[in-house]
């Protein structure tokens, strides 16, 4: 967290949340009551102030007030610079497992968190995608994968290979412990 809303939460620690103002959306650009944001000094005070609680609920730290975000999907967006993944955030991603959910949607895993990986990023991503004898897959295996009747994949990608998983949706919050539409305690 930046120093002056380290100062400021210690000048003023009991100002009030804010919940329904700020939204991540699915490419990983912050609303605010549904306008996006386009000033990068400000994007970037958000993300350096990006955090959750013990509740699993993530938020802004503006100052000393607390303004928590309702998430269209995960809390953490997955984008691709040079090939090299990180989230909205700017922090690297070390990939541990690759999950398509039952919408075909793609998220990355690395320790205890998930992104959703950018729509942008996914024909490039989906071009990676083989069988684990290292054939490539087609479009019919892909969708045999989000219905969840193919299991054997991978993800190639340079020297990388990342095991390709099943899930639902509705799964994704519960295991990995966030809310995506916080509200006041």
């Amino acid at each position: 967290m930046d120093s002056s809303v380290i100062a400021a939460l210690a000048k003023w620690p009991n100002v009030p949340a804010v919940f329904g103002w700020l939204r991540l959306d699915r490419r990983g650009n912050w609303l605010i009551r549904g306008e996006r944001l386009h000033q990068p000094a400000l994007t970037g005070f958000i993300c350096r102030n990006y955090d959750r609680d013990e509740h699993g609920r993530f938020f802004f730290q503006n100052g000393p007030q607390r303004v928590y975000v309702s998430l269209d999907y995960t809390p953490w967006i997955c984008r691709f610079e040079q090939g090299n993944p990180h989230t909205h955030t700017g922090q690297p991603i070390t990939a541990e497992e690759i999950l398509l959910d039952d919408e075909g949607n793609m998220l990355i895993r690395w320790t205890d968190q998930i992104a959703l990986i950018d729509d942008r990023d996914l024909p490039s991503m989906l071009a990676c995608l083989r069988h684990r004898d290292g054939t490539p897959v087609d479009d019919s295996t892909v969708l045999l994968a989000i219905d969840r009747q193919q299991t054997d994949l991978v993800l190639e990608k340079g020297t990388l290979r990342i095991p390709v998983t099943n899930a639902r949706r509705e799964d994704i919050a519960p295991r990995f412990g966030f809310d995506p539409a916080p509200s006041p305690d």
